[in-house]
């Protein structure tokens, strides 16, 4: 289900990004990249990862969505089964005033490595440009965030309210044809409670991204590079402590920027 409205919503995209070209008074962008890697020998995986990063601007008016579609199998004894299956989104709409933001931030995420079946999160919050120059940016922004999470572990249904400060830093170093990009995510929870009113301590409830790209550009639209993303988050291993609390991912990528 979530996977068809994850493709639905990336056509709905390309289909925008085309009609909205046309109109002067409004920008978009849109990069889409693909990566992954294979292993084979004593056990094969297959691990696939797509991002999509959407900017519309119309004056000091932002929109960004940002959907992530992983997929990945692992093979052992000649035997395929799933890994991970994992949808993440950010959405934002931001209006600046000089080198301030005021934001709406919001999150949704699915993983059936980690079993949450959805998390979702709204809120809003400030930012501020540090540093714009011609080759370094770095941008600073806190949101508070409200957070609802649905989990599934041995058939047991496990909700629960949270409520989040989200820290996001992102820095970005351009240098043609050579690009770095930095965007991390520091998401401890203040305040968290299950489903029958138990309240989850502070550290059995801290989510944070890491997502740091190196890439080189080899033609007007195209780009490669290898990424690396490190998850972490302390609430699946707290109630099952065989789900590890934090996740590595090393990917090569091609970027096609529209």
């Amino acid at each position: 289900m979530l996977t068809r409205l994850f493709l639905s919503a990336l056509l709905l995209l390309l289909n925008l990004s085309i009609g909205l070209s046309q109109i002067d008074s409004l920008k978009f962008k849109t990069e889409l990249n693909l990566g992954g890697n294979i292993s084979l020998g004593n056990f094969t995986t297959y691990n696939l990862i797509f991002r999509s990063e959407n900017e519309l601007r119309w004056n000091n008016i932002e929109i960004n969505l940002n959907p992530k579609f992983q997929y990945s199998q692992i093979s052992t004894a000649g035997i395929l089964r799933l890994r991970e299956r994992e949808v993440y989104t950010t959405l934002s709409f931001t209006k600046r005033n000089n080198n301030w933001r005021f934001l709406f931030f919001g999150e949704l995420e699915h993983t059936f490595l980690r079993k949450i079946d959805l998390r979702t999160s709204f809120g809003f919050g400030i930012g501020k440009k540090i540093i714009k120059t011609k080759k370094l940016e770095l941008d600073i922004s806190e949101v508070f965030l409200p957070e609802i999470t649905i989990s599934d572990f041995n058939n047991n249904r496990l909700d629960n309210f949270a409520l989040r400060p989200s820290t996001r830093i992102k820095f970005v170093w351009e240098k043609t044809p050579l690009k770095f990009t930095s965007i991390n995510l520091f998401q401890p929870s203040i305040y968290t409670v299950k489903n029958g009113g138990n309240i989850i301590p502070f550290v059995d409830n801290i989510n944070a991204r890491s997502l740091n790209n190196f890439e080189v550009s080899i033609a007007k639209h195209i780009s490669v590079g290898v990424g690396t993303e490190v998850i972490i988050q302390t609430y699946p291993s707290s109630l099952n402590p065989t789900v590890m609390s934090i996740d590595w991912i090393i990917s090569f990528f091609i970027k096609y920027k529209i």
